[in-house]
């Protein structure tokens, strides 16, 4: 009915019952115990368990593109992979968080383009909207400078492994760019 996932669901409840706004009882269900959040705002605890969600689905399919980029990759590629990952580090230092969430997904997009799978491509294609909205709610919810300042080494391992031809490592430095803010979600959705 609400055109979301049954964990999207789970983690909200999660969420709610943290801040104290439900209980559950085992064997019983969920109750409301109050109206309104005493702790957290739970509004952006919700926000964090969507955006978990797409962090856990955008894992799968950028893996794949790593490893297939580490094998495939041209020296076009691997120019327009340093080009954006420049334009990244460049918006993160000056705190341009609208050039920051483009320049992160312009180097994304050419990871996966280099993969040279056009179903993939265009899979991450029609994501895009999503990270992009993704990413702008991280922004506003989690401290910036510690979630997206974490992931630039694995940027940049990532890069570096499709330079080398290592698709081993390129799944490594994408878990670890990926993993790096789904726990920084988690942490905010979760005690």
């Amino acid at each position: 009915m609400l055109g979301v996932g049954r964990s999207t669901i789970r983690e909200a409840v999660h969420a709610l019952v943290h801040v104290g706004l439900l209980e559950s009882r085992q064997g019983a269900g969920t109750f409301v115990r109050a109206l309104a959040a005493t702790e957290h705002d739970w509004g952006m605890l919700l926000r964090s368990a969507a955006v978990l969600e797409v962090y856990e689905v955008r894992q799968g399919l950028e893996r794949q593109a790593a490893a297939l980029a580490a094998q495939r990759r041209t020296p076009a590629d691997i120019e327009r992979m340093e080009a954006a990952l420049a334009r990244r580090r460049k918006a993160r230092d000056l705190g341009r968080n609208d050039a920051f969430i483009a320049a992160d997904l312009e180097f994304h997009q050419s990871v996966v383009a280099a993969a040279h799978n056009d179903l993939l491509d265009q899979m991450f294609a029609s994501f895009l909207d999503v990270l992009r909205d993704a990413l702008a709610a991280l922004i506003d919810d989690i401290e910036p400078n510690g979630v997206m300042a974490g992931a630039s080494d694995a940027h940049a391992s990532l890069a570096a492994a499709i330079v080398t031809k290592d698709g081993a490592a390129a799944i490594v430095a994408t878990d670890e760019n990926l993993e790096t803010t789904a726990r920084a979600l988690r942490s905010r959705i979760t005690p």
